[in-house]
């Protein structure tokens, strides 16, 4: 688990996002809240099912600069894999994190039936945010990955994209992906399956 100190920060962070305007562009609030050593357990015990509950109901604004802030954390740690031999040790650590997080909002996002702001929030269309580095724009663009999406539609594809990451959940070593190579679709690449299987040599 994290060490004391790291999770007493968490959790004053999460106080905030209950109780006071989060900003979307306060990148100092976010860097405390998206710290990369918190385990699951850290995490379904710092943030209960009633702080998402009011995080849906009374701080709305919040929550969908958190939702944008993660979904963009998977986004980044993509196209970064991309545009990169590898994503800093630490990016994927962070990316744990979000996956932790979302782990533990999304299933009481959705508990009430017809919400009208999950549906909204999840559904709608959205911008996808243009801050990016140079390098990650080129292959943001190549991808197709400018312009408006749901953000459901955004987080299921960087789910996919992350069960094939190097170094993260595969191991391809060696395997180097120029910024405009698609991966291929016509045939079973070994260097990025979890375990032979039909298709494969072993």
């Amino acid at each position: 688990m994290g060490n004391s100190d790291s999770k007493a920060n968490f959790r004053e962070q999460v106080e905030k996002l209950l109780n006071e305007s989060v900003s979307f562009d306060d990148e100092d609030y976010w860097a405390n809240l998206l710290v990369p050593n918190l385990s699951l357990e850290d995490i379904f015990e710092m943030i209960s099912p009633n702080d998402v509950r009011k995080l849906r109901k009374e701080k709305q604004d919040n929550a969908v600069a958190l939702f944008r802030r993660l979904i963009r954390c998977l986004r980044n740690t993509c196209l970064w894999a991309r545009s990169a031999e590898d994503p800093p040790t630490e990016t994927l650590a962070v990316t744990s994190t979000v996956l932790r997080m979302l782990t533990r909002l999304i299933p009481f996002m959705f508990e009430e039936k017809g919400d009208e702001f999950s549906n909204s929030l999840f559904w709608g269309p959205f911008v996808f945010d243009s801050d990016l580095p140079p390098e990650m724009a080129e292959v943001a663009e190549a991808e197709g990955q400018v312009g408006r999406q749901s953000l459901a539609a955004q987080l299921l594809h960087y789910l996919m994209r992350l069960l094939f990451l190097k170094k993260f959940s595969v191991n391809a070593p060696g395997v180097v992906l120029a910024a405009k190579e698609p991966l291929p679709q016509h045939k079973v690449d070994t260097r990025f399956v979890w375990q032979g299987g039909i298709g494969t040599a072993a």
